[in-house]
């Protein structure tokens, strides 16, 4: 199979046939699964989806007919009638049954005339099955609609339908013998201890103090992946450690994507929701509101058993610990009020009822009581003195942890009263026994969080009245520190790095940026050493200075600088951010490489190193701009702030439909006025009072005046508003003062000016929320307490002395006013309860609606946040000018895409969406059945399996010459004690895979057959067996799938997993060719063999390994047992592979592995939707190997066409070029372009290159609309390329012949008189404004285009580096065409190179001036030394000069004249020519002719010889006839 084909070529064929392809329906005595559909997606999972069953149970199913109106088909009627194989594998049926219906159809001697045998013909539109019993929903007719259209259900649709249809997510391989929330298999060996004596964290140290391979990039969490992998844009480590992302998975309640969601593990401090989403540990704490949460899990898993303290919607807790949201539930177990007491409820029980009352508001149908009155008969009712009610249920957040509820003191005080600790846990160097329980302080769980175990441990760790020095449930005492991996390296472990607590963290753990430790002591000490050593330096970042910082990924462009020179955060420091100037990612991984770099050279510490980098990205024009728009948008995007400037916003423009702050900024209209200060001044809210008249720009706003008038009703009761003039004045409590509360002395008010002006006037900063940071944001309501900035929703939580003045609680003196929400009002001291923030003033000055987060943006922890995302999100591209204006568009006559549609009626369809899980759910019979991905299994896809999920990609670099044009079959064993017990097929196709990265994405299942979950249980309590004996191994063993039909086993991959005690486990390997494979002396099968029945192979990554594969047939050890039913069970050529020997039935399971074009369960069915060719217009068709049945094949178009079947043709391009000026032109750029939506950046879509200018410009583009803008690039000279724009038109097709409009450098636009300290950018609306002709422009970030008003300009950010390269030599110029092909570049050469890459050098060939005349000198000595004392030569030479002078004075004069030419060719050689100079040298070229010209006249013309002859000529007989 080829899924990751379909990401590849854009002309995929989607062959639906509205068909279902349904696998493993056979009849079996025992199975796992059965009924299995494939789901493929973009990314290259293969993921099957199948009824999982809880163990291995028998399969028997032999119905007489058909369901659904589907038709009963005998195969010998099939046969009679000549039905094609193709024709039933159309039906939705089950493969298995078409499989044997193809061999009997070629082979018919196989088939009686009392043969019974059928098949199902599902004829009605989303139905298949075996018997046609099944039914898709949604009215989908393919599964893959069904797939899409029940997880969009999830996203539009209500989170709390998770609790009123589906079922809590469990896994049940480990328990914790808790009657309570079961376990996520995230949970099992976390760190975080959740059972009694911590026996979910065996074996935990294995995976912390993993070392990975030289080759292998090592995952947070300790998995290892190969190194290729790192930072390539997509996640392949569980943690998504791998990649540049603070991505949470928010979205994997709505996502598909199995393995990407499915596999997901959390940072350290989050909880796991238990369907790939992470939220903070203090939505786990959902009962308490110290810190309250902003968000639940989409499932709602942080509130199950405990539903009734949830903070943003009343529930009931169910039976089953789901949610009850719908108000008036009426809970069976609890009869009405007056037949409480004839019930069989327990007083504790009852009591429990009546408090989940009091906290759920009287939820349930039967609650007795309101508020008041419910304490009184509590009081009446429960049995403790101490008015104390446990709840959560005990042991629900973490089996020894209870909280408990003093129930007369809820109404004041909201939070759990008591905390206890009871029972066993893990410590370091022993175990902690805590009987009978502790009461600690409630803030210890809640600030230690996750830790809390580490905390109990560290507060009694010296009492030895708790410690069992002895039990086997314990951290080691040393942290390992003598232990080894499993590749036999030391630990990495410093013992000491936790003093408090002693926690054993990996070494790598230490200053990676997330705090391990309590008190963050990793993050915060010294250390002596550096930990961040070996392979896993090189993939952190270490801040390029001596700190000894090792960051992870994660904290890369955070907003949170972790290194003192802010490299973390900015392009080496200054420029830009990282987060919004690197782009690393799925779907575009520009700056993968580039960051890698960054990484990689971050541990050299050499400032002169550190200096040539800088000046590396300051010629890098990738990474040193935004988004132009960005500039003035009131949001922070450069270092300092730069592009918000006041002093240079003043010369911004604003968009027509924007408001512009007095400081030059813009904002969208409806934000004037809405209660949160967008600009920096506040001229949006109570600074708008200070604009008398409106600025000509805001004066054009229809509404403008209608926002305006809401300023009135906002601010007119502000805090403060008594004392203060709002007219002119800010009521906030003073900065710099000693008693802010003392508004007599120290009177409330600022002037409106000094808000925004960077100086801070009112206590905590309040009228500077929009220029001071916090974690490099703006402050907002955040607030400051000496050297620590707490969040807004968290400022009242510690009682220190800078929250008693924006906390009035904390002044409460006598506990009656101390509830978050209370406010001692000043003056009077009256307590106003819960009046803090409700929108009512209650105290005379105001100050209880003081220091408010708005109602409408109270859910934002980030200040701002929601804003700013939509403000990105929805930017738009304000069409501009068409050029050139007068061709007429043609109008798009292509075929409308097929889009699929919710048109169900079904009212049922929400139901269906959620009763799987992350399972799919199909119908049979009206009753739900779930199909269950890998990661799942049950009836309703409610409980986790043990899996490990591959991701293996061939490295074609080192595959054979012999492979490149051979298809290869990789099958995937997952073996136990070399027995296979799972496997997987793909298929690799060179010609494809060698032009793009595939990364082949699927599962392998462990058995949850009796045996093997005994086996499994047992393995992960024993220690010594994980240790020294590893029997689970994956191998990839290959095979050549010859075209003569044959299939040929070449070589295995071998790889031991050691981890699999745990849940899920991750192999992620890059499948390497060895150098040796192919040279037959180096083949380690020369010097080994094996026995007839098996055959030599070699391991590819062992080397000098082998292992004896067994032939067709033969299976066991040393391949000494044969199943004869391999005789005839696969189909010819096809390989019968025993997969395992099953003791309980006595019975082996064979399979077949298929040759080229060949599947199905006895390889009788064959690829043949190519046959014949459905592809159009000379399209190619290749087969997919595609298991869904939905992409059977994709089409290959020709250059011209396009389309699921290449039937439509390309928009297309055909621009002639008239060019109006003379230049002369090294090279052109052709570059055509799309704009992405939002960020106005110009997407690259063609680009060529050629010699000189082009004529004309042609191109097939392949979608419906051709390229948005055409620009030329031309080369005059080495240095910097003249840019023009060819067109700028939406249209399907553009034929034009245009005048480029030529785009000069802003910077030659610009006047010398304007304020130098601006920076240019912020002048370019300018450049439009003050030149009604100016078309266009640009710099080295943007493409400029005046909009045709010419009112303001619209720029597009350009990358100026993509038509560079570097392939020449000799300090040529690479000039690239073809971004796809590397080797499509031209080389503009220096004046002294020649050669395709300049590799000739013309210097040795020139001579100077002085040269000559040096050699002249040495000439005439030489001939001085021929002259004799009696001159006898001179006097010979001298008479044959007088007698023959004839025969040389003329070469003389020839040679003289061409001096001054050659002189000055050579002097001005590999040089570029001055205007004079090149007429100076064109003089000498007319010299040097002169003296043969006048040859000619005065020798040759005047001689009768040669008028003789050429008077024969017909020139000559011409001539003088007509004299």
């Amino acid at each position: 199979m080829l899924p990751a084909v379909f990401a590849i070529l854009v002309s995929a064929f989607i062959g639906t046939y509205g068909r279902v392809l349904l696998y493993n329906t056979e009849n079996r005595q025992t199975t796992e699964k059965f009924d299995c559909v494939y789901y493929i997606y973009d990314d290259g999972e293969a993921i099957p989806y199948c009824r999982r069953l809880n163990g291995s149970h028998p399969l028997d199913r032999n119905k007489k007919k058909c369901e659904n109106q589907g038709k009963r088909c005998l195969l010998r009627d099939l046969i009679d009638q000549n039905v094609e194989p193709n024709e039933v594998l159309k039906w939705s049926s089950s493969v298995e049954m078409a499989d044997i219906y193809t061999s009997v159809f070629y082979n018919r001697s196989l088939i009686g005339d009392e043969d019974d045998r059928f098949v199902c013909n599902c004829t009605k539109a989303g139905t298949f099955g075996k018997y046609c019993e099944y039914q898709l929903t949604h009215d989908a007719k393919l599964f893959s609609e069904a797939v899409k259209a029940q997880f969009e259900e999830k996203r539009d649709g209500d989170s709390w339908n998770t609790q009123r249809y589906g079922k809590i997510i469990c896994y049940e391989t480990l328990s914790c013998g808790t009657d309570t929330l079961c376990l996520d298999w995230r949970e099992i060996c976390d760190g975080i201890q959740r059972c009694f004596s911590g026996i979910d964290e065996e074996n935990w140290d294995k995976l912390e103090f993993n070392e990975c391979e030289d080759d292998e990039f090592r995952c947070t969490n300790g998995m290892c992946i190969s190194e290729e992998f790192w930072l390539d844009g997509a996640a392949d480590c569980m943690d998504w450690s791998d990649e540049l992302s603070d991505e949470l998975g928010y979205s994997c309640y709505f996502k598909s994507t199995a393995m990407e969601c499915d596999e997901h593990l959390c940072p350290m401090k989050f909880y796991s929701c238990g369907d790939g989403q992470c939220v903070n540990w203090e939505t786990r704490m959902a009962f308490q509101r110290s810190q309250p949460s902003l968000t639940d899990c989409f499932n709602k898993r942080n509130l199950n058993y405990m539903c009734e303290v949830s903070p943003h919607r009343s529930a009931w807790t169910l039976e089953s610990g789901l949610c009850w949201p719908d108000k008036n539930y009426d809970d069976v177990r609890y009869p009405p009020w007056n037949m409480i007491n004839s019930s069989r409820l327990t007083e504790d029980e009852i009591c429990q009822y009546l408090f989940r009352c009091i906290l759920s508001n009287n939820f349930e149908h039967d609650c007795p009581c309101n508020l008041n009155n419910c304490t009184q008969i509590m009081i009446r009712v429960c049995p403790r003195v101490d008015h104390l009610v446990p709840y959560p249920d005990p042991g629900l957040i973490s089996t020894p942890l209870s909280f408990y509820y003093n129930y007369t003191r809820y109404m004041n005080n909201s939070n759990p009263d008591l905390f206890v600790f009871g029972g066993k846990i893990r410590c370091r160097g022993y175990s902690l026994v805590v009987e009978p329980p502790l009461v600690l302080p409630l803030d210890y769980a809640i600030q230690v969080g996750h830790r809390i175990h580490h905390a109990v441990c560290s507060s009694i760790k010296y009492n030895i009245e708790y410690s069992d020095l002895f039990s086997p449930f314990q951290y080691n005492m040393f942290c390992w520190n003598n232990s080894k991996t499993f590749n036999d390296r030391p630990y990495a472990v410093n013992p000491d790095a936790c003093p408090i607590a002693w926690e054993c963290i990996s070494q790598y753990r230490i200053h990676d940026g997330f705090a391990d430790c309590i008190n963050n002591i990793d993050e915060e000490k010294t250390f002596n050493n550096d930990y961040c050593t070996g392979n896993v330096e090189r993939h952190r970042f270490r801040c390029y200075n001596d700190q000894n910082k090792c960051l992870s990924l994660f904290w890369l462009g955070s907003g949170i600088s972790r290194c003192s020179n802010n490299y973390d955060e900015m392009w080496y420091g200054s420029g830009l951010s990282l987060e919004k100037s690197l782009t690393c990612e799925k779907t575009d991984t520009a700056d993968c490489a580039r960051l890698k770099t960054y990484i990689r050279l971050s541990s050299i510490k050499n400032s002169s190193i550190d200096s040539s980098l800088t000046v590396l990205h300051q010629n890098s024009t990738s990474t040193d701009q935004i988004s132009f728009q960005s500039y003035c948008d009131s949001f922070w995007d450069l270092s300092g702030h730069n592009d918000e400037l006041t002093s240079s916003c003043q010369n911004w423009v604003c968009s027509k439909d924007q408001y512009q702050c007095r400081t030059g900024q813009c904002i969208e209209l409806n934000w004037v006025c809405d209660g949160e200060w967008d600009c920096t001044d506040a001229s949006d809210e109570e600074a708008l009072v200070l604009i008398g008249n409106w600025s000509i720009h805001n004066a054009r706003l229809l509404g403008l005046n209608n926002r305006a008038e809401q300023y009135a009703k906002r601010y007119s009761q502000s805090p403060f508003s008594k004392v203060c003039n709002i007219s002119i004045e800010l009521g906030c409590y003073l900065s710099q003062v000693s008693n802010p509360l003392d508004i007599n002395l120290n009177r409330p008010c600022i002037n409106l000016t000094k808000i925004g002006d960077g100086i801070e006037d009112c206590f905590n900063a309040y009228d500077e929320k929009n220029t001071i940071e916090a974690w490099s944001r703006m402050r907002g309501f955040h607030y400051r307490c000496e050297d620590s900035i707490n969040l807004y929703h968290l400022a009242c939580h510690r009682i220190t002395n800078c929250s008693k003045v924006l906390c009035s609680n904390h002044r409460d003196q006598d506990g009656l006013c101390s509830n978050d929400k209370d406010v001692i009002c000043l003056g009077s001291n009256e307590c106003k309860k819960k009046a803090k923030c409700d929108g009512t003033v209650d105290c005379e000055y105001g100050e209880d609606e003081y220091w408010c987060i708005p109602e409408s943006f109270k859910n934002h922890i980030v200040y701002r946040s929601a804003k700013e995302i939509n403000l990105r999100r929805n930017s738009q591209f304000i069409s501009t000018e068409r050029f050139p204006i007068f061709p007429i568009p043609v109008p798009d006559q292509r075929e409308s895409e097929n889009v699929i549609t919710k048109s169900t009626t079904d009212p049922f369809v929400t139901i269906y969406s959620y009763q799987c899980n992350r399972g799919v759910a199909i119908l049979e019979r009206n009753e739900t059945r779930c199909l269950c991905p890998p990661a799942y299994y049950g009836d309703w896809c409610e409980f986790f399996s043990d899996r490990i999920s591959i991701i293996a990609h061939i490295d074609h670099k080192t595959m054979p010459k012999i492979f490149e044009n051979i298809n290869l079959k990789i099958r995937t064993n997952l073996l136990f004690d070399n027995e296979t017990i799972e496997h997987h097929e793909f298929i690799v196709i060179p010609s494809i895979e060698n032009t793009r990265k595939i990364k082949h994405k699927f599962y392998l299942v462990y058995s949850r057959s009796h045996d093997m979950l005994v086996h499994k249980r047992w393995r992960y309590f024993s220690q010594t067996d994980v240790l020294n004996h590893h029997p689970y191994s994956v191998h990839f063993d290959v095979f050549s799938l010859r075209k003569n039909n044959t299939i040929k086993e070449v070589g295995s991959w071998h790889y031991p997993i050691y981890f699999d005690y745990l849940p899920a486990f991750r192999l992620a390997a890059v499948l390497k060719f060895p150098p040796w494979f192919g040279n037959a002396t180096l083949d380690p099968c020369l010097a080994n063999s094996c026995n007839n029945n098996s055959t030599c192979m070699p391991v590819f990554n062992q080397n000098h390994s082998y292992y004896c594969s067994c032939k067709s047939g033969y299976y066991g050890k040393d391949c000494s047992w044969y199943e004869p039913r391999c005789e005839h069970y696969c189909a010819d050529n096809a390989l019968c592979h025993i997969d395992k020997y099953d003791s309980q039935i006595r019975k082996a399971n064979p399979s077949c592995l298929c040759t080229v074009g060949r599947f199905g369960a006895r390889c009788y069915l064959k690829y043949d939707d190519c046959d014949p060719n459905p592809c159009l217009n000379n399209g190619t068709c290749l087969s997919t190997y595609d298991r869904s049945g939905e992409v059977s094949y994709i089409c290959n178009c020709s250059v011209q066409f396009y389309g699921n079947e290449c039937q439509n043709e390309k928009a297309s391009v055909n621009v002639t070029l008239n060019m109006t000026s003379e230049f002369v032109a090294l090279a052109t750029v052709v570059q055509l372009y799309d704009i992405a939506i939002p960020s106005l950046m110009l997407l690259i879509q063609h680009q060529r290159v050629t010699y000189g200018f082009p004529s004309t410009i042609t191109y097939n583009h392949p979608y419906a609309y051709a390229p948005y803008l055409g620009v030329l690039k031309v080369y005059e000279d080495l240095v910097r390329p003249v840019y023009f724009i060819m067109y700028l038109l939406h249209q399907s097709e553009i034929n034009i012949t245009t005048s480029p409009e030529r785009c000069p450098h802003a910077s030659s636009l610009l006047h010398a008189a304007i304020d130098q300290s601006v920076p240019d950018v912020f002048k370019y609306h300018h450049i439009c404004q003050n030149d009604g002709k100016r078309f266009c422009f640009h710099d080295e970030n943007y493409l400029c285009i005046c909009q045709p008003n010419h009112y303001r300009t619209e720029c597009f950010g350009h990358n100026i580096q993509l038509d560079h390269c570097d392939n020449c030599l000799s300090g040529g110029k690479c000039v690239q065409g073809d971004r796809n092909h590397h080797n499509n570049f031209i080389c503009l050469c220096s004046s002294c190179q020649q050669g395709l890459r300049c590799e000739f050098s013309l210097q040795p060939f020139s001579f100077t001036l002085d040269l000559l005349l040096s050699g002249s000198k040495e000439a005439a000595r030489s001939r001085v030394k021929t002259t004799g004392a009696r001159m006898t030569f001179g006097h010979v030479l001298k008479n044959q000069f007088q007698i023959q002078k004839e025969l040389y004075i003329t070469p003389i004069i020839i040679v003289l004249s061409s001096l001054p030419q050659t002189i000055l060719t050579f002097s001005l050689a590999c040089t570029s020519l001055a205007h004079w100079q090149r007429r100076t040298l064109l003089g000498a070229y007319l010299l040097s002719y002169a003296p043969q010209a006048f040859g000619f006249i005065l020798y040759v013309l005047p001689s009768t010889v040669y008028k003789k002859e050429f008077v024969k000529t017909s020139i000559g007989k011409s001539y003088f006839k007509l004299a």
